[in-house]
């Protein structure tokens, strides 16, 4: 694939415009027209192009492809331009057709623009071959496009893209697409994306294909049986969008009890908290938060903000520490200060630098950021040649300097995002754990390390991902990556890399990506060992299977063959008793409070009985109870004076 189309501002992962970009170059005949609706900046209408002129009939490589957008910039709009010269150009309502032009203007003879409302331009065409459906963002657009495009395509031989199928934010595109499930094959689920491809099989009868649909044009059983289907067609890690897409149509027809089942459903398989932040702008935030809090059925997430002053703040209070004392806070990690006790945390950021260091080995090493400089000096340890550690915080250099000094390394005070005291072209390895969510313009940082890293130089550059489940995220990351922006940042500027994903079971391990199929029952994990490419332990099994989505980091490695990269693993049996002795410790705990729960609750029903007694002291001391004290005094008096004989003490 021509890397160039990679470069186009859009919202399309690489796989999406890769896929796109074989299709037109290796299966486009010619019979049909191309259309894209939905190209925003122009990346969908690029890959397309790009492919044709790869395409091996030469009289294809001329064909024009049909480009359609409203061209008019919203809100929501605004994440995807984040650390581009796009960021803050262009605010609601703005047209952004300029942008699209120069972007395209490269291939502007053979990508025609359709600006405007589509529902009202339409398509007057000759047949679709290729129907690539990026905008299919509301039911009149639904509509729209059934009638108008769809009515077009090639029965046998036309495809369809649905680039939103597994978003949760289109969900009449599953109740539609059910009910066309006939005339519909799905061929292809894109991997790491919305992406859902479709071969038109035959004609759809007119009066199917006029109808005017809305979500009142389905029953109950049908909205559940079109949502069983759509879960059916993709990847396990799509189901939750689709969950929660019937949790948005469950919410428009006034189910909200039905709603708030799905939605926790949703969230249960997969769906991120994160995913509710209204910071995203996107999907959740403007389509289900709305009705949720209007009808109460759940509450918005507590969100922390996290204000770029703020952390300059607190990096500025830690400069100005005496140099040399540096506090142990749990960000930063600090090997000698965790001591024989090894956490979990330890070995995590143990077995990445242990994986890094066939790489230092006899090279010119750069570690940025560096921290305490541990890794700094174990990559030397291992055989690096000339180790630089880099951070900004001078009192963590001067920890480094004091405690983590070699002769091979030495350490250097800078910002991250410019290391000026560094030649260009001058490492042949650089080494970048945990730094990159931390920084304000992780864009301008990788552009940094390109600079530094010769041209057949390793990089390898770890992100921790902040939408697992986890009770505890950093206060310090000002961004957080799911897994494809993550990637595409790296290949946007290194051109390709490789990928592993670090995970926390008994042990902490770095894994290439496995493909191993869904079983029901939990012997069948045990029964064909993984393949063993280090002879470890000989034989290796998964128990359980591991997305992306719920690993605890991303490692791209650029520079090396994919082949020479194994999985690794870091086993401690501190480690794991230190999590046993803190389930002892948590469950003594919870006994310890029951107990002291139990003693507060017999002193108080101790006090509750000493306060009705002096109530009840206190109302003999007045009103009636005075009154009835004094009468009965009286009439041992009287017994007493008119009969001495009696018995009155």
């Amino acid at each position: 694939m021509n890397n160039t189309n990679t470069l186009i501002s859009g919202m399309l992962s690489i796989q999406e415009r890769q896929y796109i970009h074989n299709y037109a170059q290796n299966q486009y005949s010619g019979l049909g027209e191309i259309v894209d609706l939905g190209c925003w900046l122009g990346g969908s209408s690029v890959a397309l192009v790009t492919g044709l002129q790869e395409n091996p009939n030469l009289k294809l490589r001329q064909k024009i492809i049909h480009a359609y957008d409203l061209f008019v910039w919203e809100s929501w709009m605004d994440p995807f331009v984040v650390d581009t010269p796009l960021q803050g150009l262009y605010k609601s309502g703005d047209s952004f057709l300029p942008e699209c032009q120069r972007g395209i203007s490269q291939w502007e003879q053979q990508i025609k623009l359709y600006p405007g409302d589509l529902s009202e331009i339409g398509w007057q065409g000759n047949d679709i071959e290729f129907l690539f459906i990026d905008a299919m963002k509301s039911w009149q657009l639904a509509n729209s496009i059934l009638t108008k495009f769809i009515s077009c395509l090639i029965p046998q031989h036309s495809v369809i893209v649905h680039q939103d199928f597994s978003h949760f934010g289109t969900y009449w595109i599953h109740l539609v697409m059910y009910r066309l499930r006939s005339y519909f094959e799905p061929i292809y689920d894109i991997p790491d994306s919305w992406s859902l491809v479709f071969q038109y099989k035959k004609n759809i009868p007119k009066d199917v294909l006029m109808q005017s649909y809305s979500l009142y044009s389905f029953d109950r059983d049908e909205i559940n049986a079109a949502f069983e289907y759509s879960q059916e067609l993709v990847s396990s890690q799509k189901r939750a969008q689709i969950i929660g897409a019937k949790a948005i149509a469950l919410i428009e027809l006034g189910d909200f009890y039905a709603a708030k089942k799905e939605l926790e459903q949703s969230i249960s398989d997969g769906l991120s908290y994160a995913d509710l932040q209204p910071s995203l702008g996107l999907g959740l935030p403007s389509l289900i938060l709305n009705y949720i809090d209007a009808s109460g059925i759940l509450a918005q997430p507590t969100v922390k903000e996290i204000k770029t002053e703020d952390i300059i703040q607190k990096h500025t209070q830690l400069s100005q520490k005496q140099l040399g004392d540096l506090q142990y806070s749990g960000e930063r990690h600090m090997a000698d200060q965790v001591g024989l006790a090894l956490s979990l945390s330890h070995i995590d950021h143990m077995v990445r630098y242990a994986f890094a260091a066939p790489f230092a080995k006899e090279r010119r090493v750069l570690d940025i950021t560096c921290g305490s400089g541990y890794g700094t000096q174990f990559m030397a340890i291992q055989g690096g040649k000339e180790v630089i550690g880099v951070d900004i915080d001078s009192s963590a250099i001067a920890y480094a300097r004091k405690h983590y000094e070699h002769p091979n390394v030495s350490y250097i005070e800078s910002d991250a995002h410019n290391v000026p005291q560094l030649e260009s072209g001058s490492f042949d390895t650089i080494i970048s754990f945990e730094t990159i969510e931390h920084l304000h313009s992780p864009l301008d940082f990788l552009l940094e390390l390109r600079r530094l890293l010769k041209p057949n130089g390793c990089l390898i550059i770890s992100c921790p991902n902040d939408y697992r489940v986890s009770p505890w995220i950093s206060e310090y990351h000002l961004h957080k990556f799911r897994f494809t922006e993550f990637r595409d940042l790296i290949v946007n500027v290194f051109g390709e890399a490789s990928f592993l994903f670090q995970y926390n079971t008994a042990t902490s391990c770095l894994l290439k990506p496995l493909l191993v199929k869904e079983t029901s029952s939990r012997f069948e994990s045990y029964r064909d060992s993984l393949s063993v490419d280090n002879g470890f332990f000989e034989k290796q099994y998964l128990d359980g299977l591991f997305t992306v989505d719920n690993s605890l980091g991303y490692l791209a490695i650029v520079g090396v063959d994919s082949a020479q990269l194994t999985s690794c693993m870091s086993i401690s049996q501190t480690a794991f008793q230190d999590v046993m002795s803190s389930l002892h410790f948590t469950t003594e705990e919870v006994k310890r409070l029951s107990g002291d729960l139990q003693t507060l609750s017999s002193q108080l029903s101790t006090r509750e009985q000493s306060l009705s007694t002096r109530e009840q002291l206190v109302k003999s001391q007045t009103g009636e109870g005075r009154i009835w004290h004094l009468k009965q005094s009286l009439k041992y008096l009287q017994k007493a004076l008119f009969n001495p004989k009696s018995n009155v003490s």
